[in-house]
């Protein structure tokens, strides 16, 4: 918060990155991790009983929210404000960033909700799909900048760190003071911005995004096993998981005991594995005749639950659980498109045990 030095709800004052410098001025990337940031604030605030920490964090969280959109979107995509008293540095500025968004991303993947508003968050993703993607790079004119490092070679796709769409003579020639990254396909910072669209409903250019990485690392070009990033085996393309806990519409509370699905992909008849703080196992679902029948099955350790949560257009006329055929009383509610039912008492699975959901809707 002390980086905020004009209290606008934004960070303005310089911080090093993974991105090798220290960046200057306001940034869209950094100031959406820190909303996300305040975020858990507030959550972490709650779950403790600091109520007055958590009320600090929740509104800094709204005005940085409101500042995101105010001061950094420019109707299409979110762009770095520089500092005046430092115009060369490095930064992404006017350009489309793939990672501007990336606080949201984080906080949809620990079940923390919104902490952008969705309609500038789902502009900046489709900005990236139109301006950053393509199946060939070299319309991207690599030449224009020999310091970069493209990490691809000629007539492979993939989705660019960065793409000046500003520029009228060549929108795809970097014009900022960003000349490393211009050129370059980063397999982790493309993971985050495909997990994302994904969660988002951009369903089918995420998976393009990420079936473009596996071409490029396909067993034949390159070693599907080392993702080369700025050295080998780099740990950032662990980020690839995020795509399997988007598909899946995955949230998970191992404290409150909650789990939850929303499936991406064929929902009505979707099946994945899934894992908690103290076991593993299997979901699945499929809807058919106005019922969604779901099943949560333990291969592993113990899963505690008080609540399940699954994605529903409406709200079921009826609905009812099973833990092993034996039925376990549970109250129903929705909102936003999920449906959640709280068990009256905590139930806890152990290995060959499963719940049972069935939701009708008449």
């Amino acid at each position: 918060m002390a980086r905020d030095t004009d209290n606008n709800g934004l960070l303005d004052k310089p911080g090093l990155t993974t991105l090798d410098e220290p960046w200057f001025g306001e940034i869209p990337w950094i100031n959406s991790l820190y909303a996300a940031a305040l975020k858990a604030g507030e959550k972490m605030g709650t779950i403790m009983g600091d109520t007055a920490f958590a009320e600090e964090c929740r509104k800094k969280a709204e005005v940085t929210r409101a500042a995101m959109d105010t001061n950094l979107f420019n109707g299409e995509w979110f762009v770095q404000k520089g500092d005046p008293a430092n115009p060369d540095k490095l930064g992404a500025y006017d350009t489309v960033h793939i990672d501007q968004v990336l606080g949201q991303f984080w906080a949809g993947q620990v079940g923390l909700g919104r902490v952008l508003n969705e309609d500038t968050t789902n502009s900046a993703l489709r900005s990236l799909w139109k301006y950053n993607f393509a199946r060939n790079l070299d319309v991207f004119d690599a030449q224009a900048h020999p310091k970069g490092r493209p990490y691809y070679t000629d007539g492979e796709g993939g989705l660019l760190m960065t793409a000046n769409a500003l520029s009228q003579e060549n929108p795809y020639r970097h014009l900022s003071n960003f000349a490393y990254y211009v050129n370059e396909t980063m397999h982790g910072f493309e993971y985050q911005a495909a997990a994302h669209m994904i969660a988002e409903g951009m369903v089918q250019e995420g998976l393009a995004i990420i079936k473009n990485i596996d071409d490029r690392y396909d067993g034949n070009k390159r070693n599907p096993f080392n993702e080369v990033e700025c050295g080998d085996h780099y740990a950032r393309s662990m980020a690839s998981y995020g795509a399997f806990i988007a598909i899946c519409g995955f949230e998970y509370d191992g404290p409150a005991g909650h789990i939850g699905f929303a499936p991406k992909l064929t929902p009505e008849n979707f099946k994945a594995a899934f894992t908690g703080a103290e076991g593993w196992g299997s979901f699945s679902q499929k809807a058919e005749g106005g019922k969604l029948n779901a099943e949560i099955a333990l291969k592993w350790g113990k899963l505690r639950l008080r609540s399940i949560s699954l994605a529903t257009d409406s709200k079921p006329t009826s609905a009812t659980v099973e833990v092993n055929g034996k039925a376990v009383p549970a109250e129903l509610a929705f909102a936003d498109g999920k449906s959640t039912l709280s068990l009256t008492e905590e139930i806890t699975l152990v290995p060959n045990q499963a719940v049972s959901v069935v939701l009708t809707q008449d």
